[in-house]
């Protein structure tokens, strides 16, 4: 890295390091940042980019595919330590070997361990998704209070409602009118975000 921290700067050490190390960009599971504006501004930022090299999804779509899994390793540990091998064709097809079972039961333990271990950050970022995918049901109390008062005039805008359920959720945040400053910048659509952030590196 240098001593920069611009979206072209992260992107190309993060593509540099994982093509280095081979990885299958389709099989992406996830990716998590910390909300900074070189990370998820709308025209440069790396999830952006991310976006165009890997698969079209957004990082709340990740998430739920986390959460999917996850959701399965719990029921297949739960399922095997109880002797049904119900979603392992080749497993329920041998006879019933009580040592396979929890041998495998006690796997998919360790992996769901490794797996919760290595998504916490998705468990930081929850109040921020729910946010993110429904600012019209979320609880105003509950998000930042800087966000408060945006988010509610947003809830109480019909045209906008209108606009929420006929377009994709990123193009429903760009095309934010400029009275949602703080719910723009939260999703990663403005710019003057980035300007920011270019100022606080001089």
């Amino acid at each position: 890295m240098t001593d920069t921290t611009t979206a072209n700067d992260v992107f190309h050490s993060l593509v540099g390091a994982l093509d280095e190390l081979e990885v299958d960009w389709s099989r992406a599971v996830s990716v998590a940042t910390d909300g900074a504006p070189s990370m998820i501004g709308r025209k440069a930022g790396v999830v952006v980019k991310l976006r165009e090299k890997g698969r079209n999804k957004l990082v709340t779509e990740y998430y739920d595919s986390v959460r999917a899994f996850q959701g399965k390793l719990v029921l297949w540990q739960t399922q095997l330590s109880k002797r049904n091998a119900a979603h392992f064709p080749c497993l329920k097809s041998q006879p019933v070997n009580h040592q396979s079972m929890d041998k495998y039961a006690n796997l998919l333990s360790g992996l769901r361990h490794e797996f919760d271990n290595r998504f916490t950050v998705f468990t930081e970022l929850e109040k921020d998704f729910s946010l993110f995918r429904s600012p019209f049901t979320v609880d105003a109390s509950v998000v930042p209070e800087a966000m408060q008062m945006e988010l509610i005039e947003l809830q109480c805008c019909a045209p906008l409602k209108d606009t929420y359920a006929s377009v994709a959720i990123e193009v429903f945040y760009q095309s934010l009118p400029p009275q949602y400053p703080m719910l723009t910048a939260f999703a990663g659509g403005g710019e003057e975000g980035g300007r920011g952030e270019e100022e606080r590196r001089g």
